[in-house]
């Protein structure tokens, strides 16, 4: 069963169950349990009118953010999961106070109690939208599908990815622990912060600012048309540049701070 922000039931969304016959691994000092199957199909939808901000927080499942032409923000929470117990399955649960629209997807499950999972969330953003998006994850990645108008995005998450075709908004603040970081083509100003994932850009706007920090991961600047180098911070980390033409110019905009991360240009 699948609950709204005020504790009814979602008469539209039950998740119902594929299976009742499969059982868990039988080991030594456990009892043997069903599996149980289910398909979930939630979603949520608010008019865009004054929100200033979207907040989302979301303990598993990928996240996907594509524009639309509609005026309503809309979230869609769907997939399988496979779980030990067969009476509450996760919610989408949207709340709008005043200017913020505040997502999370309620998980009511032990972490031992889930035995597969591949759930999604897409998020339906009008093309209008010119506000914040913010973005919790525990290990669920982040795909920005298309450009958008957004004016600021955050993202944090403890084991998930981000990825970009385009990332043009005004400011973003990304920061993961073990997920890796990949922008196609980069014109805004960004902080990208990670422990042991790598980060990849492969255009950037050399106006623009952008500050990488990284403990282990390699980082790779693909844009062979910069003329200059970044400002490298670094303690064991190594630079290698694989463009023939430089000059003697730095960008003091883009800065790299690392520990012992490879830094790759070109």
């Amino acid at each position: 069963m699948a609950y709204d922000i005020v504790g009814q039931l979602k008469d539209s969304s039950i998740p119902f169950p594929l299976s009742f016959k499969d059982t868990m691994p039988k080991h030594k000092n456990r009892v043997l349990k069903k599996l149980h199957h289910y398909i979930i199909d939630d979603v949520e939808e608010s008019p865009m009118d004054n929100i200033k901000a979207i907040t989302l927080n979301c303990r598993r499942g990928n996240i996907r953010v594509v524009t639309s032409e509609e005026d309503v923000i809309r979230l869609h929470l769907h997939g399988r999961i496979t779980t030990s117990n067969p009476f509450v399955t996760p919610s989408l649960l949207v709340n709008s106070n005043k200017s913020v629209l505040s997502g999370e997807i309620k998980d009511y499950h032990n972490s031992y109690e889930v035995v597969d999972s591949n759930l999604a969330l897409d998020i339906s953003i009008p093309a209008n939208y010119q506000e914040v998006l913010s973005i919790k994850s525990h290990c669920g990645s982040l795909t920005i599908e298309a450009p958008n108008n957004i004016n600021e995005i955050n993202y944090e998450s403890l084991g998930g990815s981000f990825k970009a075709k385009s990332l043009s908004c005004n400011k973003a603040v990304i920061k993961t622990i073990t997920g890796n970081i990949r922008i196609e083509d980069l014109s805004s100003d960004v902080s990208l912060d990670t422990v042991t994932g790598s980060i990849d850009v492969n255009r950037l706007d050399a106006k623009k600012t952008l500050v990488i920090k990284s403990v282990v991961g390699d980082i790779n600047i693909g844009d062979a048309s910069l003329q200059g180098l970044p400002v490298l911070t670094t303690v064991t980390g190594k630079l290698i540049d694989k463009r023939s033409q430089l000059t003697d110019l730095t960008y003091n905009n883009i800065k790299v701070e690392t520990v012992t991360s490879t830094l790759e240009i070109g």
